[in-house]
């Protein structure tokens, strides 16, 4: 077992689970077969594997006597592996004298003990039939003397089985299916539905061993019983502190990050005595904490007790190095776990608790305190602890309650979700508006026009208009907020807005935008002044509990002059004026942070009257929602409006907003790679600086898969965006840490097998396309590793005629010397160098 677990990759985890036996014609000559489990992932090239694990077995497996016989080419790795074990029943008081009685249809008895033990096959197997998974093998025939009888069966389980329920006991051992009979002992239990006053079953009248043991027992005799390892499990829990938000949201979820293997470090110091650890889940405490729950098996060779086990654990949290900011504390051992249950059932209350109270599911249903029905949908609801050291998992325990109370919806849940905090949602909604209603907000971004109101009304409840702004001379932009479990997408959240009536457009999660004015003294109106005051003051909001970024920064001189320090926007700007504010500074916060301008604007005024007070009128200091301006180009409709003879209204005295045609915008698409994986905040980071690169606030969606094509682990990454023209894709090259494989203009008609990202066929494999989706298959002379998704792992064949011909070859030419070498003997016997052929040359001379 060393030996192997050595040789496979470090993500394989291997498991001995049992031994089953082959009796051969002597006793030295039997044969064992150690039943292994292996985990490894789906893109894992199993055959390589194997190879790799049978080589290096010949190299290091060391012998340790000429009576051992270990035959390396026997190692077999497949998910179709068919274990067989081998079920003994034994009774008292039971009649039966020959193998042709106990079949006959008029023996209930014998009959039942197959019904109820197939029964229970059949509901923890969930296969589609019985046929052949249960046999009778043989028993021995009653007496008179009193002693217990025997019937043997044989469970033949389907291919590759995993048990449903149980740690340690994944892989279908004797063990757990010995501990599965056995537990029936109740009124609905095997033990108790099958025996009757002239037929019983005691307690540990059913017995699992290897089928291979009804054979080689034969050859022992009574000489020894087949040992089975006892292995204990154990619940735990250790409590996780210092946890953010989005963190308590995705370790609650499932998504356990360096969480998992922080508390595998955690055992670290009884790597010789613990297997089968596993990570369940996570349950929040508090806003910033929760109890990490695993379950492990103790090894059968371990002597630790409970509490030594705890101090060990307590040890290993000082070795957790891992995520730097999580705070491990206080490992417990033997815990319950508790749950929330929810199921549509038409059973009464009182059904329901004698179907889940049973000894059946005394470990799993320990305490439950109460049952509660919702009416109007036949909803039951109820909260449930398990006993100590019960390995139960949310979607088991569904299982079973869908299975005992004949409902399909069955839902538990891990308490603590209502502690998780919500996370911000921000969005943007673009309106169509007439000039008066965008000249009205543009003056005054507190107004609220009538077209605000009611497309508050008709979006979901729980959104909330935070201010309005002019985006043009005929559109205004909605900034609105609301709150949603941390579980939820941008396209959940998008899918509010989809069809609302009079929403033009929208983007989420963007990051506010804002523009600051205010004065200063004539001793900082120059470049270097402003710039350093206003950066200083930025900082300092930021201090506050802000997150502003200063993108552009302008000034009037003592002259009037308008003076640009920094335009990262490249925009025209208005002519001087003479505002009583000199300075105007362009700003944004992060994206998803809720900002407000009137906010903003009050903690700005205090900093100043309290730090900058020389340089900075605090009263003068105004913050507003950046708009459009004047002199910049405006987009507005394109519509030839009726000829009226009512003057067109105008935004500014001065100016009038200029007709620009905007072009369509096209769907495009940029593909890169990058080795490993691709963390979600690298997703983000990807989709900010594509969005920043194309500028005008571009909704950038990208996603990633798992690139299995070669030998090198990759991820390959698809943006999607729109653009006017093909001219901006080059913006998005080039972005550290991913290498650009293509960025092209999405064709809904285009072909699939040309979609980077949507072929993920192997290097050796041909791709087609049926309808929508990808079909790959392996090229001639290469096989098909991966049956589930074919053509995504293919491996050369072993080109058989080839190889025949060059062994024929090679024979054909070991026959050739051989034959002329013969040939050479004849003719050094009988030829012209021939003792004869040289004394008759003699005589005739």
């Amino acid at each position: 077992m060393k030996k192997i677990d050595n040789i496979l990759p470090s993500s394989a985890r291997v498991a001995m689970d049992f031994v089953d036996f082959s009796a051969g014609a002597q006793l030295n000559e039997s044969t064992i077969y150690p039943q292994m489990t292996l985990r490894v992932s789906e893109n894992e090239n199993i055959t390589q594997l194997l190879a790799n694990a049978k080589q290096a077995l010949r190299n290091n497996f060391e012998m340790t006597g000429d009576d051992v016989d270990i035959i390396i080419d026997s190692l077999e790795v497949s998910n179709a592996i068919q274990r067989q074990l081998a079920v003994q029943v034994q009774f008292t008081d039971f009649e039966i004298t020959s193998p042709d009685d106990f079949i006959a249809p008029d023996v209930p008895y014998t009959q039942q003990i197959l019904a109820e033990i197939g029964s229970k096959l059949d509901r923890k197997l969930r296969v589609t039939s019985m046929d052949g998974i249960i046999e009778l093998v043989d028993f021995s025939p009653a007496s008179n003397d009193g002693t217990t009888k025997e019937v043997w069966m044989k469970i033949t389980l389907p291919p590759g089985y995993v048990a449903r329920t149980g740690l340690g006991d994944e892989a279908a051992t004797p063990a757990h299916f010995e501990d599965f009979f056995r537990t029936q002992n109740t009124a609905n239990g095997i033990v108790a539905r099958i025996s009757q006053n002239d037929f019983n079953i005691p307690t540990d009248g059913i017995k699992v061993y290897p089928f291979g043991w009804i054979e080689l027992q034969k050859t022992l005799g009574d000489i020894a019983k087949p040992v089975v390892p006892t292995e204990k499990t154990f619940t735990g829990t250790v409590e996780v502190h210092n946890l953010e938000p989005q963190v308590i949201s995705d370790i609650y979820r499932g998504k356990f990050g360096p969480y998992d293997a922080a508390i595998r470090q955690m055992f670290k110091p009884l790597i010789n005595d613990v297997s089968s650890l596993r990570v369940d889940y996570f349950q929040p405490t508090n806003s910033s904490s929760a109890l990490g729950h695993f379950a492990f098996v103790q090894n059968p060779t371990s002597e630790k007790t409970s509490t030594e086990l705890q101090q060990e654990l307590e040890q290993g949290i000082e070795g957790i190095t891992d995520p730097e900011d999580g705070v491990f504390r206080n490992p417990q051992l033997s815990t319950s776990r508790r749950f929330k249950a929810t199921a549509t059932s038409p059973l009464g209350l009182e059904a329901v608790d004698e179907r889940l109270r049973t000894e059946e599911f005394a470990n799993e249903f320990d305490k439950i305190p109460m049952f509660k029905r919702v009416e109007e949908n036949d909803t039951i609801e109820f909260d449930f602890e398990t006993s100590r050291n019960t390995a139960a998992l949310p979607k088991d325990l569904e299982t079973i309650i869908n299975d005992e109370l004949e409902t399909e919806d069955a839902k538990v849940v891990v308490p603590g979700g209502d502690l998780l905090l919500p996370k911000p949602w921000l969005s943007l909604l673009y309106v169509d508006v007439s000039n008066e209603t965008a000249l009205a907000v543009l003056e005054d971004w507190k107004t609220t026009p009538i077209e605000a109101t009611n497309i508050m009304e008709r979006l979901p409840k729980g959104w909330t208009l935070d201010y309005s702004a002019a985006r043009s001379s005929s559109q205004i932009y909605l900034a609105i907020f609301a709150e949603f479990d941390y579980s939820e997408t941008l396209n959940r959240v998008n899918e509010n807005f989809i069809g609302v009536e009079g929403i033009t457009d929208y983007r989420t999660q963007l990051g506010r935008k804002f523009t600051g004015k205010v004065s200063g003294s004539n001793e900082i109106l120059n470049s270097g002044g402003v710039d350093s005051t206003i950066k200083s003051l930025v900082v300092e909001m930021n201090s506050n509990g802000f997150t502003l970024t200063l993108y552009n920064l302008e000034y009037l001189n003592t002259e009037g002059e308008r003076l640009t320090i920094v335009d990262a926007g490249n925009r025209k700007r208005r002519q001087a004026t003479t505002e009583e504010q000199n300075i105007i500074f362009k700003f944004s916060g992060e994206p998803g942070v809720r900002l407000l301008p009137g906010e903003i604007q009050s903690v700005g005024r205090e900093l100043i009257a309290d730090k900058f007070s020389t340089s900075l009128v605090a009263d003068s200091l105004i913050i507003e929602p950046e708009m459009y301006e004047e002199g910049k180009t405006i987009p507005i409709p394109t519509t030839v409006e009726p000829t009226t003879t009512s003057a067109s209204v105008s935004l500014s005295p001065a100016t009038v907003a200029p007709t620009v045609i905007t072009k369509p915008q096209l769907p495009a698409i940029s593909v890169y790679e990058k080795e490993g994986e691709v963390s979600e905040d690298e997703l983000k980071e990807l989709e900010k600086t594509i969005s920043d690169r194309l500028g005008d606030d571009q909704d950038v969606n990208c996603d990633s898969r798992s690139d299995v094509s070669s030998d090198v682990e990759k991820t390959i990454v698809q943006c999607k965006y729109k653009i006017d023209s093909d001219d901006k894709l080059g913006v998005t090259e080039n972005i550290d840490p991913f290498n650009d494989v293509i960025q092209y203009m999405d064709n809904a008609n285009a072909e699939l097998c040309d979609n980077t990202f949507l072929n993920d066929c192997h290097a050796e494999a041909t791709c087609t396309s049926e309808g929508r989706t990808v079909v790959c298959s392996c090229k001639d002379g290469f096989e098909d590793q991966n049956t589930e998704k074919p053509g995504r792992s293919c491996v050369k064949k072993t080109d058989g005629i080839l190889i025949f011909l060059i062994i024929l070859i090679i024979v054909l030419l070991i026959v050739i010397l051989v034959l002329a070498y013969f040939v050479h003997l004849k003719r050094t016997k009988t030829g012209i160098y021939h003792p004869s052929r040289q004394e008759h040359r003699r005589n005739n001379s």
